[in-house]
């Protein structure tokens, strides 16, 4: 982001290897002071039931577990109550599977680390091809054009 900040928009792009379509206009507002994690919501999410009271449990008058089942029947409630909320206002469940660090071995990808350094600096030993995986898959699913070269192997 430095490099985004330092350099502008256009720079950016090119040395990232990124699509105009839809980073362009997301970089712009990042540099005009907008939040840079503001191009994840695009939507705004609909108006929602609040949080559930949690009854109160005395011991004396009412067995732990059927305060348990009436607890846990609030909160099915409450959670079905949002879902369907969500779901009038157009919104659609989907899969999703995002893992951090394999933005931060893309980050460092981009970077110019060959894919053995970043290997060795995950919280796992991992071997280099399933970082290799991991990263091209993520920069697949976000547009992202990386470049052959160093620690191509």
């Amino acid at each position: 982001m430095a490099y985004l900040r330092e350099h502008g928009v256009e720079a950016w792009l090119e040395r990232y290897g990124l699509p105009e379509e839809p980073y362009e206009e997301w970089a712009s507002e990042y540099v005009a002071g907008h939040s840079p994690m503001g191009w994840w919501v695009v939507y705004t999410p609909p108006k929602t039931p609040p949080p559930p009271e949690i009854p109160s449990w005395d011991p004396a008058s009412e067995p732990a577990e059927r305060w348990r089942e009436k607890v846990h029947r609030a909160l099915e409630a409450y959670v079905k109550a949002v879902e369907e909320a969500y779901q009038r206002a157009g919104w659609e469940k989907v899969r999703v599977k995002l893992n951090w660090e394999h933005f931060t071995w893309l980050a460092l990808r981009l970077e110019g680390l060959s894919w053995a350094e970043i290997a060795d600096r995950a919280a796992l030993a991992l071997d280099v091809a399933a970082v290799r995986l991991a990263v091209k898959r993520l920069a697949a699913q976000l547009g992202v054009r990386l470049k052959s070269g160093r620690g191509e192997h």
